[in-house]
């Protein structure tokens, strides 16, 4: 497979960015006044960025808009008072063409028109909307040519004024006591969506409140008689039989998971620590399983030297084999390696 042809490509290879300049594959250097359809405003790879990414990107990197998000509110506050309307919405979408298609939307929701007013060579979207108002018909299909939309010359100002005089053309075709129907459905149904909107968010507060606010309290202490108690045998006899069977099958379980192979994700979250492989039976898995421990390792600990510790709950785990193996990959990269094999619980 190979990619989609979109745009007649230059024939550079840029690999490399860093503030307002950029390198290609063979090392020529080029001043960047593009910023990549203006999205990397800061420059390429500034410090501060870069770390930020990182960092969150160690904890959480993409999830669902179903849950709250405290970094989303974050955001909305700062952006508001960056800008001075702190009483807005922001809602967060993922690209130009999805901003353009909600806004015809919304503005199509509260005035109930149809006809959409462009200038000429425009480009606003590939999506639905966005692509119908984009004046190209190369990359306009069948089923986004509705005849909504107007191209006018940008700048000329008498032309715009003139087609905005004439209104939506479709609803004045309509009887007034329509044209009046048809806006004041629009109007309902943008309320409604307003409304819905609000409500959810009111339960979000509430499900919010509820969850770190302390809803308990000591209304009297408790009162306390004390007298003496003979011990119950039966009960006593019992309660060993009962403990001495789940201790059995605590016992049996983790039996089974010291010889089972455990998850690797599971061993993370329960940890906090990162697993670099899982080796797992057999002669090929094990040397895929090797070989992608010694990438981690080597990306873990490039231009440093290290110290690696390989050990066990129990024996025969096979540390020394994935030690000696470890230490034969390292020593045909060219490094230096020292290989101790020493019994450490029996001294």
């Amino acid at each position: 497979m190979k990619l989609f042809d979109v745009y007649p490509l230059f024939n550079i290879n840029i690999v490399e960015g860093r503030g307002c300049k950029v390198w290609d594959e063979n090392g020529t250097e080029y001043l960047d006044i593009y910023g990549g359809h203006a999205v990397i405003s800061i420059g390429h790879c500034h410090p501060h960025y870069v770390a930020k990414m990182t960092e969150q990107m160690n904890k959480l990197s993409f999830y669902s808009n179903s849950v709250i998000n405290k970094l989303q509110q974050e955001l909305a506050l700062r952006i508001g008072k960056l800008s001075g309307y702190d009483n807005y919405q922001l809602f967060l979408i993922n690209s130009g063409a999805e901003a353009n298609e909600n806004a015809l939307k919304l503005a199509s929701f509260k005035n109930g028109r149809t006809r959409v007013l462009s200038a000429e060579k425009a480009f606003h979207g590939r999506t639905s909307l966005a692509v119908e108002v984009t004046n190209n018909p190369k990359i306009i299909a069948p089923i986004n040519a509705n005849g909504h939309t107007t191209y006018l010359p940008f700048n000329d100002i008498d032309a715009w004024e003139k087609e905005l005089a004439k209104g939506d053309y479709q609803t004045k075709q309509l009887p007034e006591a329509q044209q009046k129907i048809l806006t004041m459905t629009s109007e309902v149904q943008f309320a409604q969506n307003i409304y819905a909107d609000l409500l959810k968010r009111v339960e979000q507060m509430r499900l919010l409140v509820a969850g770190s606010s302390e809803s308990a309290k000591i209304i009297d202490p408790p009162i306390i008689t004390p007298r003496e108690v003979k011990p119950k045998k039966k009960m006593l006899f019992s309660g060993a039989i009962a403990a001495g069977a789940f201790f059995a099958i605590c016992l049996i379980s983790l039996r089974k998971k010291l010889k089972g192979v455990v998850d690797p994700f599971e061993v993370s979250r329960a940890t906090g620590s990162s697993v670099y492989s899982c080796i797992l039976k057999g002669a090929k898995n094990a040397q895929v399983g090797l070989e992608t421990l010694q990438l981690s390792l080597e990306l873990e600990s490039t231009g440093k030297s290290r110290v690696l510790c390989f050990s066990g709950l129990l024996t025969h785990v096979g540390c020394s084999f994935v030690a000696s193996h470890i230490a034969k990959l390292f020593a045909e990269t060219g490094k230096k390696v020292l290989l101790i094999d020493a019994d450490l619980q029996h001294g």
